[in-house]
Parts: structure tokens; C-alpha cells; sequence
């Protein structure tokens, strides 16, 4: 012990402000990423492939056209790059809008992200495919991933798609006209699949 360290300033370092002022802070919540370990042999290219192009994530609007998410933009080639991407899945175009749109939309702040969709303890501790982080269902995205290096995601992931639902009225509108003469997502629809219970799968 160095001779100008005495036991008593010693207990006072280990058990008064000293420690509060020499422990490491807990990171900010939207600082904590998950751990995400893609393997060559999964399909995480074909499923995220803006993934590897953050210079179309970065040059995207906040607030992207429902239609360039529907139909592909000339203009926004990270909605195009998910429009074609969605596009081999089973999806109707309402559960395709709302999949997008509430991640496509909240790219400025952590803290606007979908409660439902924040990162869970397992992603940020359990190596994990990143595209299992858009799995809706907080438990089921769990299972998935300490379960995923046994499964066959691809028929998993294309199951699931089949038989996602928003839980929305049958042939009812998503759309509506704005007064800026553009269409925009009718805010009854974003109620509903913003919030977790809004969502399904059917027994088919």
C-alpha cells in the first residue's frame, strides 16, 4: 500500500462518491445494438440487402411516400430496395405498408421506433441473423433467435409472411388524399398496426 494510502481513505474510495464518480455510466438505450452475427449461408442478403448500402439508408427522407414503399420511387432507392425486397414474400399490401412504414418513417431517433419493435436483452447478448430483429412479437423473436441455427429459416420466414395480418377491415382503404394533393396513410390504419395488438397471424 503506498504510504500516503491509508485503509480508512481506501474504504472511503471503495464505498463513498469516489466509486459513484469512477463507475462506468450505463449506456443510453438507443446506444445498445443488437448482436447481430450473419453467416454466409443464411439468406440475410436477399432479406436486408440495404443493409450492406447505409449510404441509401442515410439519403432517405424521414418521411417516405406510402406509395414509393408500395410501388418502388425512382427518386428513393432505399424504398425501392425494400418494395422488391418485400415483394417475394406472400404479403398483402396493407401488412407490406405497415411492415415498412413503421421502421421506414422513425429513422431520425431511437426513441420514435415502435415500442413493440425496441431491442430485447436476448438480441443485444445472443449472436443472432440481423432480419430476425423485424419479427414483430417479442417472445416469438426470442425463440427464433436461440433457436434459428436448427431451424430452416427460409420456410420459416416464408410461413410467417403468409400468415402475418394486420388487424384491419377486408378491402377497406390504407390511403387517403392529403391537402398537399398527395396520398397519405389514413391515421386510423397507423393506429392500428403501431401498436403490437394490431397485429396477427391466421390459422391458414
Amino acid at each position: 500500500m503506498p504510504p500516503h494510502t491509508t485503509q480508512t481513505h481506501m474504504q472511503r474510495c471503495l464505498h463513498g462518491s469516489s466509486v459513484r464518480r469512477w463507475a462506468i455510466p450505463i449506456p443510453p438505450q438507443w446506444s445498445l445494438t443488437p448482436y447481430c452475427n450473419d453467416y454466409a449461408d443464411l439468406p440475410r442478403p436477399a432479406i436486408v440487402p440495404w443493409s450492406r448500402r447505409a449510404d441509401l439508408v442515410k439519403a432517405s427522407p424521414d418521411v417516405v411516400s406510402p406509395l414509393d414503399l408500395l410501388f418502388g420511387s425512382k427518386h428513393n432507392s432505399f424504398a425501392t430496395s425494400i418494395q422488391r425486397t418485400l415483394r417475394q414474400f406472400h404479403c398483402r399490401d396493407p401488412e407490406r405498408l405497415a411492415i415498412v412504414a413503421g421502421r421506414a418513417h422513425l429513422l431520425e431517433k431511437f426513441m420514435r421506433l415502435l415500442e413493440y419493435m425496441r431491442p430485447v436483452v436476448e438480441q443485444l447478448q445472443v449472436p443472432h441473423p440481423s432480419y430476425l430483429d423485424m419479427i414483430l412479437w417479442k417472445r416469438l423473436r426470442v425463440n427464433l433467435l436461440r433457436t434459428h441455427q436448427t431451424l430452416d429459416l427460409d420456410k420459416v420466414l416464408g410461413l410467417l409472411s403468409c400468415c402475418l395480418k394486420v388487424r384491419w377491415p377486408w378491402g377497406e382503404d390504407i390511403l387517403e388524399p392529403g391537402n398537399d394533393g398527395e396520398l397519405h396513410i389514413r391515421p386510423q390504419f397507423f393506429e392500428v398496426f403501431t401498436q403490437v395488438e394490431g397485429w396477427g397471424l391466421t390459422s391458414d
